[in-house]
Parts: C-alpha cells; sequence; structure tokens
C-alpha cells in the first residue's frame, strides 16, 4: 500500500479533545504504551489507487495508520519494532518474504507453524510478519490485515491468510525520517517475548456488533480490492466543501473590523479554518484551479455580489466590502464546518521554524544506497548524517578519523585526494543540498520555504519634518494578527500604527508606527509573541539609550 509514494494532503496537530477520543480508540494495553505528553500529529494522504488514509505521528514519527471511514488501528513498524508484545507476530522463512516483497499476500502455508510460538488474532486484525533465519528472528518486516483467523491458519485452511498493508522501507517507514533497522533476536527470546504477549483485540468501543463486523468488512474490502474513487466525485465533492467553508468563514470568522483584508489572507484564516477534519480542499483539483477564479463565480450568483474584491497591483487583491444580506450567507447553517477555535490553549504560541535539507540531484546517488529517499524530500541534519555514517559503513570506507573516497564519495566531494575528514564529508553534502525551512504553526498547518530564513524586518525611515517612521515587515508570516497587533502598539506607546495590505519586499500586510518604535516593538514580539530574537532583523536600530 506504501511501496509508492503518496500525496499529504493535509496535516494536522490534534487538539486535546480530539487526543483524548485517539487514545479511547486504542485498547489500554495499547494506550499504555504511549507517551500521552507527545505532540500527535494526523497526516491525510492519498495513495496512487485513491486510497485515503490517516497516518498518526508521535514526535514526528509515526506509529498508526487506518483508512478513511474505518475503525481500525494499524500499527507502523515504528510502533512494533518499540513494542514486541503489543500486536500479534508471526513467522515466515526467508524465502516466503520474497513473494511478499513482489506484492502477493501471504498465503495460509506460509505461515510457520511448528517453529516458534503460535500467535492468536481474529480476521480483520492487526498482524506483524516477521523472517525466521539461521536460528534468529528478524523483524516485524511487515505489517498487515488478517483474512483469516489463526484458528483458520492453524487448522490447515488453505488460502490467502495475511493482506500486507506496510513493510520495511516502504514509504511510510520513511515518512518519520528517523533511520532504523529491524531488530534481530534469538528464537528463545522471540518465544519469551510472545509468551508475554497478551490476545489481541480490536477496540471498536462505542459501535455496536453489527457496526464493528460492518467496519472491519469495509477495511477489508478497500485493502482487499483497492477500489479507485471516482475522481469527478470527488472533485464535485470539494468543490461543495469549499463553497460550505467559504460561507462559513464569512458568517463565523470573519469580522468586520477586519476589512480590507487580503484574499490570500482570508482563505488561510477563515475558508481553510472552517475546514471539517474528514474533509480537505486542494484549489488546484477543482474547476477554479485558483481562490481569486471561485470567488469571480460565486459573485454571479442571480442574487448579486457576495463580496467586493478590489485589485492592488500583483497578486488577487483585497476584500473590501461583504453583502451581509446575501441570502447565501443569510441561510446558511453550519454542519460539520468549524466555525470557532477550541480554547484549550492547544493552538496557541509561535510557530516552529525548523530547518531541513531536500535532497538534490548530487547527493541522490549517495542517499539511495542505504534509504529509499526521493529527489525533493526534506531531511534533517541528524538524519543526513545518520545516512553518510551508513553508507560508509557499509562500504567499509571508515578510517578512524578520516573516510576513505570510494568514486561515489569522490565524485560528491570533488576531491583528488583518497580521504576526507569525516566532518568535511558532512559538510559538503549538505552543502549540495537545499536548505528548507518548515513553519508549523498552532493550528496544525505547514509551510514550507526554499527562499531563505524566515524573518521579521525593521526599517526605520524618515518622513517629511524629520518624522521617524518604524516599519515591521513580514509579521503574517509568524501568524500574527496586524489588526490585533498595531492595537497592542497604539494600547503601549499611544502612538499611532497602520496596516498597509501590499508592501514592496514584505509578506503580508505591512505595520507602519510612528517614532521609532523598535525597542518596544521587538520587545513586544519577543514576550508576547514568543518569537525568537534570532528571526527578527534590525533590533541594532533602536534608540541608544542616554547615560
Amino acid at each position: 500500500m506504501f511501496k509508492k509514494s503518496f500525496a499529504v494532503k493535509k496535516t494536522l496537530s490534534l487538539k486535546n479533545s480530539e487526543r483524548r477520543k485517539f487514545f479511547a480508540r486504542l485498547p489500554e494495553r495499547i494506550s499504555s504504551t504511549l507517551d500521552s505528553k507527545s505532540s500527535i500529529t494526523y497526516v491525510k494522504i492519498v495513495t496512487t489507487t485513491d486510497s485515503v488514509l490517516y497516518i498518526y505521528s508521535f514526535d514526528r514519527l509515526p506509529k498508526f495508520f487506518h483508512l478513511e471511514g474505518d475503525v481500525v488501528l494499524f500499527p507502523t513498524l515504528h510502533y512494533v519494532w518499540d513494542n514486541p508484545r503489543a500486536y500479534a507476530n508471526i513467522l515466515i522463512y526467508a524465502q516466503t518474504l520474497y513473494h511478499l516483497d513482489n506484492g502477493a499476500d501471504l498465503m495460509a502455508p506460509g505461515v510457520l507453524t511448528t517453529i516458534g510460538p503460535l500467535a492468536t488474532f481474529n480476521k480483520g486484525d492487526p498482524v506483524a510478519i516477521s523472517v525466521f533465519e539461521d536460528g534468529n528472528v528478524k523483524g516485524p518486516l511487515y505489517v498487515g490485515l488478517a483474512i483469516l483467523s489463526s484458528d483458520e491458519i492453524y487448522g490447515g485452511m488453505n488460502g490467502k491468510a495475511i493482506r500486507p498493508l506496510h513493510c520495511f522501507q516502504d514509504h511510510l517507514w520513511e515518512h518519520g525520517g528517523v533511520v532504523k533497522q529491524p531488530p534481530i533476536v534469538t528464537l528463545a527470546d522471540f518465544t519469551k517475548l510472545a509468551e508475554e504477549t497478551p490476545d489481541v483485540e480490536v477496540s471498536v468501543e462505542g459501535l455496536s456488533l453489527e457496526e464493528g463486523q460492518n467496519t472491519v468488512l469495509s477495511f477489508s474490502h478497500h485493502v482487499l480490492l483497492d477500489k479507485p474513487v471516482d475522481i469527478s466525485e470527488l472533485r464535485e465533492e470539494m468543490e461543495t466543501t469549499l463553497l460550505r467553508c467559504f460561507l462559513a468563514g464569512i458568517k463565523h470568522r470573519l469580522k468586520k473590523d477586519k476589512l480590507p483584508i487580503d484574499v490570500g489572507q482570508f482563505y488561510a484564516e477563515c475558508v481553510l479554518s472552517c475546514l471539517p477534519e474528514d474533509k480537505n480542499i486542494d484549489i488546484k483539483k477543482t474547476k477554479y484551479k485558483k481562490f481569486g477564479t471561485f470567488i469571480e463565480e460565486i459573485n454571479k450568483d442571480e442574487n448579486g455580489i457576495l463580496v467586493k474584491v478590489e485589485k492592488k497591483n500583483k497578486g488577487e487583491g483585497s476584500i473590501s466590502e461583504i453583502n451581509w444580506a446575501h441570502p447565501l450567507i443569510k441561510k446558511f447553517e453550519a454542519v460539520d464546518e468549524i466555525i470557532e477555535d477550541e480554547k484549550d490553549g492547544s493552538a496557541t504560541g509561535p510557530p516552529a521554524i525548523c530547518d531541513y535539507y531536500a535532497v538534490t540531484a548530487p547527493v541522490l546517488p549517495l542517499l539511495k544506497e542505504v534509504c529509499k529517499v526521493t529527489k525533493g524530500q526534506l531531511l534533517d541534519a541528524t538524519t543526513v548524517r545518520s545516512l553518510v555514517t551508513a553508507y560508509v559503513k557499509k562500504e567499509e570506507l571508515n578510517l578512524e578519523k578520516t573516510v576513505k573516497l570510494d568514486p561515489l564519495l569522490a565524485d560528491i566531494t570533488g576531491k583528488n585526494s583518497n580521504e576526507i575528514e569525516w566532518n568535511a564529508l558532512f559538510q559538503i553534502v549538505v552543502s549540495k543540498m537545499t536548505k528548507t525551512f518548515v513553519i508549523r504553526y498552532p493550528s496544525g498547518k505547514e509551510v514550507v520555504r526554499k527562499t531563505g530564513q524566515p524573518h521579521i524586518d525593521f526599517k526605520v525611515e524618515t518622513r517629511a519634518g524629520n518624522r521617524k517612521v518604524t516599519i515591521i515587515n513580514n509579521i503574517a508570516v509568524f501568524g500574527i494578527d496586524p489588526k490585533t497587533f498595531c492595537h497592542e502598539i497604539q494600547i503601549g506607546i499611544a502612538s499611532r500604527a497602520t496596516i498597509t495590505n501590499t508592501a514592496v519586499l514584505c509578506e503580508g500586510p505591512q505595520v507602519s508606527v510612528q517614532g521609532n518604535q523598535v525597542a518596544f516593538v521587538g520587545n513586544l514580539l519577543q514576550t508576547k509573541y514568543g518569537i525568537d530574537k534570532k528571526f527578527i532583523k534590525g533590533l541594532e536600530l533602536a534608540p541608544k539609550n542616554k547615560k
């Protein structure tokens, strides 16, 4: 299921209420193994067969996944490696692994019943698959769906027994960016672990028996048949979602005092904020292609325009007026749209800005030798170092303090010598990758930037009459609302603050404050909004204190 790359449609952090629901779906023996204080995110993905799935990650490491609309949570290899007693684990020979790697289901005769312990499980349960070879057990290497129960398999029934869903080195394993190898234990240790493993039961709390059965059968239907989704139906559903979130954003999130508002800002803050958790909007996959085109179409309604847009230079302009009396707005009633943010403290605070390196063509051959990476994939510095180290050890190039250059490393480094220092090798590799910054907002929204580190920029200009004006650029990048920001400045220093929606060399609205107010505004950004000093430029422009 994950052997081919998948498209990430949405990444969100779980709010407190959602975290409680998630843990409630797991049996206590599973939930007790998880750190409830971890940062939990879920990623909505679409596979090449148009199956929609959700991946749940703890501190960025994927631990569980499930198909859209189904209740069964399947563990990832990262989870079962750390918790070998949590799920049923069966054994196969290494020769059988070849067939699984080529896409086949595990047949009942391929399950070892004469070696090691016999795991117990029911139809529809998650099952881990490990390999027995030379007296040792390696893995698990696969996680799959039980087509037959353990009683049926051990009773001699033939046919398909396990449908593999996730395997070692597939794209789900890579999604966490953590390079780990499968554990290897002796058969005796494996047997001891299995004897301590409790019977596995799938939690369907809150469902009737009939509902639980239908859910499992539904998952089996999707997984076993990989039934494609009608693209036209998906597009129509997405366009309906777009319209409903647009109306919900106007009616419940857009305040009159926020006008005028940049079209892009309205889309991000008002429309996408109303998006139900089980739906997504990819504007490029609708008939409109652009949000500005959608607004133009919606304004052709027979009852008149809904929003007035003023074009300013390049871009989609800003929304200056709303026709609040329009029937579409007045009659709209929210159903599953999120019309207000949960006030539990989980979506407050500054965004997290993380450094990554994007894989480029020059380093791809090196990294692919030890891990299935693709061009453009983001890796942190620690992962890059681990991959380079893994390659050096794999090729036996380690010379203690230096590394022997084979043809591949020599081509990447451009060195004519036979050796290179470790640190020099790492620095050359990362220098050939694209430095990338990922901004993670408390709401769960992520923005990937390859244009340099984001920063708030101060400028002090002199206007007519020798008046000083403080210019603050790029605050919107850090999730700061310009109007609220101006209000806080006016209260704090009793000085006029204004907003310019479109300005040169500024991402989002620009804020201007009378006088040299760099000291006050800089302190406000650091104390009230939690912006690190390294992301603020121009603090040295503050007036020096007179002695």
